[in-house]
């Protein structure tokens, strides 16, 4: 043993990885997180502002403080912190997620780092992927397929080929053996849709060229969704919204049906997504002024036989609808998520709503598919700061016309 040491993992392994390079300790040559996100408090508590992620809430803050207490009692340890407590009582963004956000000091971490992130994974992704660009130091960045069922990082430990290039990473740094592995573009992204691995040489890509594709009535006004359409073409000013209403829409979501729903014309030709995207939805609410609201986007590819497969999604909680400029990027609206601001029942406002990263191509001949409720199985709309817990009953409305152009905004 020659004391060089490396650092390989994922989820919270993957985590622990970015505060230990920060802290630049002279034996470690270099760090492989999997699957690990950047920021504590979107990434994994509350997504989208003020609501709880049920998953991450049973995994850590119900499982973690069991596995903590074993096997209980022990005379001089120290309890362990109530992670479930502090949740609730951190509802909004604050130097406590700050202190436990990478994010914000990952551009001190100077040994090589070769990230290995999924494509659209519900916890890391976004993250994951927004830190890449944090780090000034030698790096590469795998993104490979997405993990729908179960823990992501498993993937990795039974893909021959991913494992291979981790062991080229391994014997450069470890064992000064020329792999030829920094002689190769920087970045590997794998397409879902086209089941193809692609160099590329920075991410988010240079050459993306951002496209609107706009919510629009259907006149034909099937009887089932998806009811209305998106494509490239602006409304028109006479166009009228749709509207639905809850909290009838818990029990349908429970049934895995779409409350409101958009879908593109079948697409001409082949259609490729990489990167960052967004949803601007121009909505309103009857719902008192005290009711949590939140927007629910999930974006799916409809194929010729019609069936509908999930591809990414995305959330924002109404009252944490304000976005600071200087911090946001094209499909990267940046929230602060504190002080939240009153909805005023029936007002029309425009909800700028961060989706996971894409990297996927539509198949000529698919449709692009978009999904809007106001509620989630996966997620608990209230906290201490909602007088009233939800859903409300209420009518929703989301706007398309010309003065409110509800769009998505695609890589």
């Amino acid at each position: 043993c020659d004391g060089s040491v490396a650092m390989l993992g994922g989820s919270y392994l993957g985590w622990s990885q970015y505060y230990t390079a920060a802290q630049r300790p002279p034996h470690l040559k270099c760090i492989t997180p999997i699957d690990a996100s950047t920021d504590f408090y979107r990434d994994l508590v509350y997504q989208g502002g003020g609501m709880f992620y049920r998953y991450f809430m049973q995994l850590w803050g119900v499982n973690l403080i069991n596995d903590c207490f074993y096997p209980g009692p022990v005379e001089g340890k120290i309890p362990p912190m109530n992670l479930f407590t502090e949740w609730l009582t951190h509802y909004e963004d604050s130097s406590w997620y700050w202190e436990r956000s990478s994010i914000n000091f990952l551009d001190k971490i100077k040994v090589p780092v070769l990230m290995i992130a999924a494509a659209s994974a519900w916890l890391h992704s976004r993250g994951q992927l927004l830190g890449y660009s944090k780090i000034k130091s030698t790096k590469k960045l795998v993104v490979g397929p997405r993990n729908p069922g179960g823990m992501y990082s498993t993937i990795y430990w039974h893909n021959e080929r991913i494992n291979k290039y981790i062991l080229r990473w391994l014997d450069h740094w470890l064992k000064g053996i020329d792999t030829g592995i920094l002689n190769e573009p920087p970045i590997i992204i794998y397409d879902e849709g086209s089941n193809e691995w692609r160099y590329e040489n920075e991410y988010p890509l240079a050459r993306t060229k951002w496209t609107k594709f706009y919510l629009h009535s259907n006149p034909a006004v099937p009887a089932e969704p998806p009811q209305g359409l998106i494509s490239p073409d602006e409304p028109e000013a006479n166009e009228k919204p749709d509207k639905y209403k809850a909290p009838r829409l818990r029990a349908e979501l429970l049934l895995n049906k779409p409350v409101l729903a958009y879908a593109s014309l079948p697409l001409e030709k082949d259609l490729t997504l990489k990167g960052p995207l967004s949803v601007t939805i121009y909505g309103s609410s009857a719902a008192t002024s005290t009711a949590p609201l939140a927007w629910f986007v999930k974006i799916g590819d409809v194929a010729p036989d019609g069936t509908v497969k999930l591809i990414t999604k995305g959330n924002l909680k109404a009252a944490y609808r304000q976005v600071d400029e200087a911090k946001s990027k094209p499909g990267q609206p940046y929230h602060p998520f504190q002080n939240p601001v009153v909805v005023k029942p029936n007002k029309i406002y425009d909800y700028q709503t961060e989706i996971q990263p894409i990297f996927y191509t539509f198949k000529a001949g698919h449709k692009i598919w978009l999904q809007i409720a106001s509620d989630d199985p996966d997620f608990i709309l209230e906290n201490y700061s909602d007088p009233v817990p939800g859903p409300v009953a209420a009518e929703n409305s989301i706007y398309h016309d010309k003065e409110h152009p509800s769009h998505l905004l695609l890589p």
